[in-house]
């Protein structure tokens, strides 16, 4: 049987150890690089989806490690096998790190300054209520708060 290992694969809660999910990634990035395009297929599934299955069945492969050896024999390096949770966890930083450089946000400034703006307007519509009688002042309209509201209403309704 091509690369036996005795001992099986611990399981994932103790695989890792201290490593996070970055130093696993970091660890399996060398190899990742070393493959050619002859030793990769396009799978045409969600990357969550195959994350979420691999470490799935990852107890029930190290279970059944050596009847998979002897039944594909050559035909699989069973490192590949055993590496599949360390796998997983890279693709899955991977796929963290893709998609969180390929987001846009706004940065804060702009919402913060969108905010003050809506604020401000607020603000002068409130005092002009308050001129006509429509609300009452709580306090001097002078001094805004982003807390309270200096305002009441006067309606009944409310």
């Amino acid at each position: 049987m091509p690369d036996e290992i005795v001992n099986p694969p611990p399981d994932a809660a103790t695989l890792f150890g201290d490593m996070s999910l970055d130093d696993v990634y970091a660890a399996t990035l060398p190899e990742a690089e070393a493959l050619t395009e002859g030793d990769l297929y396009v799978l045409n599934i969600d990357i969550n989806t195959s994350i979420i299955t691999v470490s799935g069945c990852t107890p029930k492969l190290a279970q059944f490690r050596k009847e998979i050896g002897a039944r594909l024999g050559a035909a699989v390096n069973m490192k590949y096998i055993d590496g599949l949770p360390r796998y997983a966890a890279a693709l899955a930083q991977a796929n963290r790190i893709h998609t969180t450089a390929t987001e846009t946000s706004a940065p804060l400034t702009q919402w913060g300054d969108a905010l003050a703006a809506k604020h401000e307007l607020l603000y002068g519509d409130a005092e002009a209520l308050a001129r006509h009688g429509l609300i009452e002042a709580a306090r001097p309209v002078s001094s805004p708060s982003w807390g309270r509201s200096p305002f009441t209403l006067r309606s009944p309704c409310w």
